[in-house]
């Protein structure tokens, strides 16, 4: 019995995160942040009508097998959270399409999050029917993961173009690739090759941590031309904002590169350095970079 009550309790807990993850993200995305407390009733409505309940009776059920909560976890709590999850992110797309407004910046995060915990539902989804209607469900909710990776690469390349490259992009843009090469083996030959991600994973370690292209050097140099280009004309002549902009490029550079100060010089002048150094700006009247 109690071996029973922990399994409904995990299975709650885990049913209570993703009504979480949908709710807050139809919230943001289609509801442009308005709560209602139609929603905060559904949690309330989930421990009386499933966890109280299931807590009851398992109290005097003894045939749950042991595995079985597995089964119950991919099937009837992880698989309805991912299919919740990306038919919402259609809705915004639709939403996107029709209302003609830009993608939000915080939608890479959310979409991470939605392939990251989606993606494994759908590829442990087979292993339960590997014949039947399972199966191609599996299949088609790998196929609709792609159109998230295409989302995030427009959402990310949207944030370079205005503020330049940062370690973080650059380390997001190498989580889309992962996701690509995962997606790309979960697909193909039915997955026959999916080990192989391993081996994907340590190249990626070699590659942009260790590497000349690594994730720290290449943004700071990328940064650094951009800086570059904006003062081209000079310091004084560059309007408000862009001055905003060219300090935040300044200090970015400094935080991540101890040695950046010397190559700041000796690529804008040591005049425009000397003015950006000095420069100070209202914080709270501009957005983040």
């Amino acid at each position: 019995a109690i071996a029973n009550w922990g399994r409904i309790t995990f299975i709650y807990i885990l049913a209570i995160i993703g009504m979480w993850m949908v709710i807050g993200a139809f919230v943001t995305l289609i509801l442009d942040g308005e709560d209602f407390e139609f929603f905060e009733r559904l949690f309330i409505i989930l421990f009386g009508c499933f966890y109280v309940p299931s807590l009851i009776h398992s109290a005097t059920d003894m045939t749950q097998e042991h595995g079985k909560i597995i089964k119950t976890l991919i099937l009837y709590v992880s698989t309805p959270v991912t299919t919740f999850l990306l038919a919402i992110f259609y809705m915004y797309l639709v939403k996107v399409s029709l209302t003609g407004t830009l993608f939000d910046m915080e939608l890479f995060m959310i979409l991470s999050w939605v392939y990251t915990i989606g993606m494994p539902v759908a590829m442990l989804l087979k292993c339960y029917n590997k014949t039947g209607k399972v199966k191609n469900f599996s299949k088609f909710l790998k196929i609709a993961f792609i159109p998230v990776i295409i989302l995030q690469i427009i959402t990310m390349s949207m944030r370079v173009n205005q503020y330049g490259l940062t370690s973080e992009r650059y380390m997001g843009y190498i989580l889309v690739l992962f996701e690509i090469c995962l997606t790309t083996l979960s697909l193909y030959k039915d997955g026959r090759h999916l080990d192989k991600i391993f081996l994907i994973v340590i190249g990626f370690a070699f590659v942009f941590i260790l590497s000349p292209i690594n994730y720290i050097d290449i943004p700071v140099k990328a940064q650094i031309t951009r800086l570059d280009k904006m003062l081209e004309g000079g310091f004084e002549n560059l309007s408000e904002e862009d001055k905003v902009q060219a300090k935040k490029t300044y200090v970015y550079v400094l935080r991540d590169d101890d040695n950046a100060e010397t190559l700041i010089k000796e690529t804008i002048g040591e005049e425009n350095a000397y003015k950006l150094e000095n420069y100070t700006y209202d914080e709270s009247l501009y957005d983040s970079y």
